[in-house]
Parts: C-alpha cells; sequence; structure tokens
C-alpha cells in the first residue's frame, strides 16, 4: 500500500489524502501520485484540477492517466 492509499477510501479523508499526495509530488514527481490525485479531485466534482494531475500524470508515462484524460475529453 502507498502511503496516500490509507486516505483514499474515506470520504471524510479527502483533504488528508489531497495532503499526502501534494507531499508525495514535492518529494519526488510521481505520476502515480499525480494520476491518484487526479482521481481524487473527479470524487470532489474538481474536474479542472483533475485535469491538470491526469495530464501531467500521462505525460510522465502513466497510461491509466493517459486513457482518464481520453475520457474526460470526450
Amino acid at each position: 500500500m502507498l502511503p496516500w492509499q490509507s486516505y483514499t477510501g474515506a470520504k471524510s479523508g479527502f483533504k488528508e489524502a489531497e495532503e499526502a499526495l501534494t507531499k508525495a509530488i514535492r518529494l519526488y514527481e510521481n505520476p502515480r501520485a499525480y494520476r491518484e490525485r487526479g482521481m481524487l479531485y473527479l470524487q470532489l466534482n474538481n474536474p479542472e484540477k483533475a485535469r491538470t494531475d491526469l495530464k501531467k500524470a500521462s505525460n510522465l508515462g502513466d497510461k491509466e492517466a493517459r486513457n482518464a484524460v481520453k475520457i474526460l475529453e470526450n
């Protein structure tokens, strides 16, 4: 389990999840962290932030994020 995954399962933990993912991104430009934060933003109904993070993850080589970007752009 990655450090931020323990937060993403609980709705009450969205803020904590965002903070953990942002910290992971600051420490290391991690495509999975960008993808996970993008998906979190989708759950929070913030498609602009989600699209930004998912595109960044995709640009860093994350295939799942690339697929999510394609879905968002349709």
